[in-house]
Parts: structure tokens; C-alpha cells; sequence
């Protein structure tokens, strides 16, 4: 074991139960679920999808497992999987089985959504419940008033936390954790903000607290004092009107007192953190709360992606355990590759949220921007990748994520591989979105294959930008094409189609957003953004404009500048550009661009909108395929392939994944 890690792979315990180290994956969505098969959506579970994906982080080393979101009652809808529903236990019998085989302990999450107007699923009619009569929370509710739950209400809550803990117990799970924090039922249930009751359940914090108290003291009742009970509580919330660190200490002292939960899981709202966001940031509110009650063990997350942090934390008596999730994510082996000392062979969690936390929010299965087996784990997890049955040698064009994920996946197979890249470094448009100051650490994606490719021995020749002929003489037995995209100057905006292209698209001082983030515009008195995709292209963009005090105009015929970027992320880009010299202008059509202005149209108002003092223009409108290459090759080789944006353009998950796909093919 690595000198370096003293303390993370020491056992703890925690009630009844021994967990073999000190790294845990909190519960989190990952959309691997069942429906009904009646088609009505009257349940969801786990499905055996999930028990490969948390299989292979018992495998990689991870001492606790949480599963979850899950629910405990009907009302709740079927978004979110349930415990509540007798098909669960099958799934979590298998989850138990497969997590114990690998010596990892294994619990479940119970929670109740709350006024989270989605949760209620596609067929569900039900009001949401919520401790007082308050708007919904998802603003596609259309408004919709949450049900202020009665005594009936609550007792049929309680009596679901009840079935769902005997579930998980008859599964073979270690333990079961109430959800009391973020703002889902319970955790809003503590705030003053969310509960307006006037009742035993509403008013001071005791009150507040009782109908989690009370769902303590009924599982107990059920199961016994020898069956593991946590808590997920909130340290604080950063955000005003929810609660304080004061608050929370009060609640670990209470929750402690009543002598039934084994342990607290200290996590906090705004909580999941993103790409640039402070590492480690709730780790402190642990510490107040283990400071509170010193005999009660506190685990503690908040981006925690490097080993180190979490050696820190446990070293310092910070937190007795530490969450590491979406670092486990992007790579289930962390744990066994930090005891190994092989750091560097770590994919590290860049925080961008796009394949987890996004896909998560449209109710898509989760994936990873690192990590390409997430969600296919029984083909692709630890230990699935196999020596090819005849060594090939494959030239790679292209250097990007798609490239080098394709050209390293074939190494490690096995395979000669040589990478050409008309570049002097590899990395593609990543190397763009590392200019953008906030968004730095998607660089990790390139590092990581770089180290990899070199540790493979895969022959890299940079400053190689190949003609189809030059890529013919390589005589190579498979050739795969990863030559990327050009970014669109003129042409249809995606939401002005009656528009051949937008009028003066054509002038000298209009660019792309690419061309700013290579550093086109730099100097530039005052520049136009025209937002046609709405997403990261525009918004880094703007960020790289605005860190360099430049001036700009933000025009987006959406409701929202980038309006699709990660719903997680928007705070930190609204906290990046805030106080900086731009004005947006949303819900505006560009009608024409003038040599010094740029003219538009309210869509509301259909009042025309001038922006004056323009000197330069920067349009999102899309991208190109550059795929001369394969075209010209095709007929040629039988070998030929084309990924990422060579073959259509889309995000850097879809790259990677198309890179992994391949590299496993051939």
C-alpha cells in the first residue's frame, strides 16, 4: 500500500457494520432503471444495469456504496426508482451480492422528492406533497401547487420509510440512509423557508425535526437496534432562507441524542459543486458538525476528486469517512489505483456535470465525459478489455479526445498504433475551452491519454497535418479518421431558418466563437456575440471576452443567453460574468450586421433593437464535419473509420465514447 495514504484505507465502524476503508460513493441518480412492464409507469427500479455500474466501484476499491435517489412511497411518482415497490428487492439483492463479492458494504437511500413537480412521473396524477402549500419547484410545473401533507399524509410517509428499510434489509443490504437534506421533502421540511407550518411539525427547529425524528424511531421499531440507520443531513445552505451551519450543528446534536443513527452524512445545498467551483468546499461543515458530536462518525464530500483530499481530511479528524462520487464516476478503480501509488493512471473528475448531472436533469441514463463504460459497464467495466485476436497497425488522424481515446483503447489491446496531429499539442478543441479560466480542468481529459498514450508507447507525430494520399502510403492496416470540425461563419441560424444567412455575415470583422477563444479578437473595442446554438461555444466565449475586460453584447434569440448549458454550471457562469462589461440582449432575432452595429428584433415587442459601436461580431451557428480525408479514402481501404466531429459534430462525451466504441473494435 502507498506510503502516501495512511489513513483513507483504515477500516471504520459504523453501528453494526465494518467498512474496509474510508472512501464512500454517496447516493446519486443515475437513470439505470426498470419500468412496469404494463407500460403505466405505476413503478420504477433499479434494474440490473445499476448493479454492474456500483459492481464495478465495490470492484475498484470503494468501501461504502450508497444506492440511490430512491423512494418510499407511490406519491413520489416513478422518475426517481423506488424501495417502495416489492420488485426492488430482487435488483437489490443482486446490487448486495455483487458489492460483498468485492468486500465493499452497501446501503440504501430513502427519500421522498417533495414538491420536485417532475418526480411525479409521465402518468402521475397525484399532487406532490410538501410540508406547506407552496409552488412547485421545476418551473415546467405550469405553476402547480404542492399538497400540504395532513396527519394521514404523513403517517402513510412513514410507513413507507418502514417498508423500503425492511426491503433493503431482506435484499442483504448493510444499512438504509433517511434523506434529510437538499431540497427535497425532508430537507426542505427543516428550513423555516419550506415549512410554514403551524403545527407539531412546523415552527422551531425541534418541530421542524420531529417527522424525521419520528421516521428514525418507527425503523428502528421494525428493524431493530442492530441494522445500520444514517442520516444525510445539511451542514448549511448557501443559498438565503434555507439553513445555517448553526443550524445544522442543532440537528446533529438532536439526531445524536436520540441514540439511533449510527452515523451522519454531512453534505449541503447548493451542493454538487462544477467545473472551477472551490474542491473540498463542504468539508468544513463536516468538521463543525464532528466537532458537535465527537462520538457520532461524520462523512463529509463536496468535490473531493483527488486522493489526497481525502487523505486530508480523514489525517486532519475532519470527517471519518469521505464521499469521492462523481470522482468514482469518472473512474470506479480510484481507490485501488491510490493504494497502488499509480496516481497518474487516474481519470480525474473534470466537474463539467454534461454526461452525469445533465443527463440526469432530461432523465437520460448517466454517462461520463471521462469515463465512456459508465452505464455499460457489463461490456465495457474493469476487466472487459481483451488483447485483439491480430494485432493491426492502425494509423490514428487526429489527435483529438476522439483520437487519442481511439488510439489509446487499441494500444492497450494490443495494437501498433501510430497518432498524427497537425498540431504542436494534442488535445484538439479542448485545448480552446482550457483558455476560458474557469473551465481549465477539462485539460485533465487531455493529460490523462497523453500520459497513457506515452506509457503505451504509441508513436505520436505532432505538427502532421496528413493529405488522403500521404495517409494511403502508410500502407497501415486500419486507419481511422478523427480530424474534428470547422466552426460555421455563415449559413442558417438554427433559429432563424427563413434566413439563408444572416445579412453582412459576410463582412471582414465577423467571426466565429471558436475564433475568439483562439485569440482572434483580443484587443477588440466592443464585440457582439450571437448565441445560434446555445450552448458552451457561446458562453466560453463570453467568459474568455470578459476575463480580458473587453466589451460585449450577448444576443441570443432564446429566453436565455447559452440557455443549454448545465443547469449545475449556470450559477458559477452567472457568478463568472456578473460585474463585467456586458449587456444582454435576449429574445432578440439578428436581422442584419452592419459594419458598426448589429441590428435585431424583440421577438415580444417586435420593436427593433440597434446595438451601436460594433467592431467586431462572433456567431455560434454551428459546425462543419472536416471529413476530406475519409471521403477521399473511402472505396480505397476496407479498414477506414471516422469519429467524433469528423463524423457529425457533438459534445466531447459523444467523441470519447465513439473513440472507446472503436478502439474495442478493432
Amino acid at each position: 500500500m502507498s506510503a502516501e495514504f495512511k489513513h483513507i484505507f483504515t477500516p471504520l465502524q459504523v453501528g453494526s457494520v465494518t467498512v474496509p476503508n474510508r472512501l464512500f460513493v454517496s447516493a446519486h441518480s443515475t437513470q439505470f432503471v426498470k419500468d412496469d412492464p404494463e407500460g403505466y409507469h405505476a413503478w420504477s427500479v433499479l434494474s440490473e444495469r445499476a448493479m454492474y455500474y456500483h459492481r464495478d466501484r465495490a470492484k475498484g476499491g470503494f468501501g461504502l456504496i450508497f444506492i440511490g435517489q430512491t423512494q418510499v412511497h407511490p406519491q413520489s411518482g416513478t422518475k426517481r426508482p423506488g424501495t417502495w415497490p416489492d420488485e426492488a428487492i430482487n435488483t437489490y439483492t443482486k446490487i448486495a451480492d455483487a458489492c460483498h463479492e468485492h468486500g465493499a458494504k452497501v446501503m440504501v437511500q430513502l427519500n421522498q422528492n417533495g414538491k420536485e413537480k417532475t418526480s411525479s412521473g409521465p402518468d402521475s396524477w397525484e399532487p406532490v406533497w410538501a410540508p406547506s402549500a407552496l409552488p412547485s419547484a421545476v418551473p415546467s410545473s405550469g405553476g402547480e401547487m404542492s399538497k400540504e401533507m395532513d396527519d394521514d399524509d404523513i403517517q402513510a410517509l412513514i410507513e413507507g420509510y418502514v417498508k423500503a428499510t425492511q426491503h433493503a434489509m431482506e435484499a442483504g443490504m448493510d444499512g438504509v440512509e433517511v434523506h434529510a437534506a437538499h431540497p427535497h421533502l425532508y430537507g426542505e421540511w427543516l428550513t423555516a423557508q419550506g415549512n410554514k407550518r403551524t403545527d407539531r411539525y412546523g415552527g422551531s427547529l425541534e418541530n421542524r425535526l420531529r417527522i424525521v425524528v419520528e421516521t428514525i424511531e418507527a425503523i428502528r421499531k421494525a428493524v431493530g437496534r442492530d441494522y445500520c440507520v444514517v442520516v444525510r443531513m445539511n451542514g448549511a445552505w448557501t443559498i438565503p432562507g434555507g439553513q445555517t451551519i448553526e443550524d445544522g450543528i442543532e440537528i446533529a446534536q438532536a439526531l445524536a441524542a436520540t441514540g439511533q443513527v449510527d452515523f451522519l452524512n454531512v453534505s449541503g445545498w447548493p451542493g454538487i459543486g462544477t467545473i472551477g467551483s472551490e474542491l473540498a468546499f463542504m468539508i468544513p461543515w463536516a468538521e463543525a458538525i464532528k466537532k458537535a458530536v465527537p462520538n457520532v462518525p461524520v462523512f463529509g464530500i463536496g468535490r473531493i476528486i483527488y486522493p489526497q483530499q481525502a487523505e486530508d481530511a480523514v489525517a486532519s479528524g475532519q470527517a471519518d469517512m469521505v464521499g469521492m462520487t462523481r470522482a468514482s464516476i469518472a473512474d470506479p478503480e480510484l481507490p485501488n489505483k491510490a493504494r497502488e501509488g499509480r496516481l497518474d493512471d487516474i481519470r480525474v473528475c473534470i466537474g463539467a456535470g454534461q454526461g452525469c448531472l445533465a443527463r440526469n436533469v432530461s432523465g437520460s441514463p448517466m454517462t461520463c465525459q471521462q469515463n465512456p463504460a459508465v452505464g455499460v459497464e457489463r461490456d465495457w467495466g474493469i476487466g472487459t478489455l481483451k488483447p485483439a485476436a491480430r494485432k493491426k497497425r492502425v494509423a490514428v488522424i487526429g489527435g483529438g479526445p476522439a483520437g487519442m481515446e481511439a488510439a489509446m483503447t487499441a494500444a492497450q489491446r494490443g495494437h501498433q498504433v501510430t497518432l498524427y496531429e497537425k498540431e504542436q499539442v494534442l488535445g484538439g478543441q479542448i485545448n480552446l475551452i482550457t483558455r476560458v479560466e474557469r473551465r481549465r480542468e477539462f485539460g485533465e481529459i487531455v493529460s490523462l491519454r497523453r500520459r497513457q498514450l506515452e506509457k503505451l508507447g504509441v508513436e505520436i507525430k505532432l505538427g502532421s497535418e496528413m493529405t488522403a494520399a500521404q495517409v494511403k502510403a502508410l500502407d497501415a492496416d486500419a486507419v481511422v479518421v478523427a480530424t474534428g470540425s470547422t466552426a460555421r461563419r455563415t449559413g442558417p441560424h438554427p433559429a432563424r431558418l427563413h434566413l439563408d444567412s444572416i445579412p453582412g455575415s459576410n463582412l471582414p470583422h465577423v467571426f466565429t466563437t471558436r475564433d475568439v477563444v483562439e485569440g482572434r479578437l483580443d484587443g477588440r473595442r466592443h464585440v457582439a456575440i450571437i448565441d445560434g446554438t446555445g450552448y458552451y461555444q457561446t458562453s466560453d466565449a463570453l467568459e474568455y471576452l470578459l476575463q480580458r475586460g473587453q466589451k460585449v453584447s450577448a444576443i441570443s434569440t432564446s429566453a436565455a443567453f447559452a440557455a443549454g448549458i448545465e443547469n449545475n454550471d449556470r450559477a458559477d457562469f452567472v457568478k463568472a460574468v456578473r460585474g463585467k462589461d456586458v449587456t444582454f440582449h435576449t429574445g432578440v432575432g439578428v436581422e442584419e450586421i452592419r459594419s458598426d452595429s448589429v441590428v435585431g428584433q424583440d421577438a415580444m415587442t417586435g420593436k427593433a433593437i440597434v446595438i451601436e459601436g460594433v467592431n467586431a461580431v462572433a456567431v455560434s451557428i454551428g459546425s462543419d464535419v472536416n471529413d476530406s480525408i475519409y471521403r477521399e479514402l473511402k472505396g480505397d481501404m476496407d479498414d477506414l473509420h471516422r469519429i467524433g466531429d469528423c463524423l457529425v459534430p457533438r459534445g466531447v462525451e459523444h467523441a470519447v465514447h465513439e473513440g472507446h466504441k472503436l478502439g474495442r473494435e478493432l
